[in-house]
């Protein structure tokens, strides 16, 4: 019985210690993306929404801008 509460508490050590190193990567990582000025995350990037053409337009054409 104690072999394997050893056992459980080396294995939750190990698990412990290698949450620790992820969460200092990602916060590395973070750091190192919010002092990049240039960075751009992934939800401030320009999607272009797709076009779908009318019969009376020309294929792939916004409609005319109206003022």
């Amino acid at each position: 019985m104690a072999i394997i509460c050893l056992i459980i508490i080396i294995i939750t050590l190990i698990w412990k210690k290698l949450i620790e190193m992820r969460l200092n990567e990602a916060e590395r990582d973070l750091l190192k993306h919010l002092s990049d000025d240039s960075f751009q995350h992934g939800w401030h990037r320009i999607v272009m929404a797709p076009r779908t053409p009318l019969t009376n337009d020309h294929i792939g054409e916004p409609p005319p801008y109206v003022y």
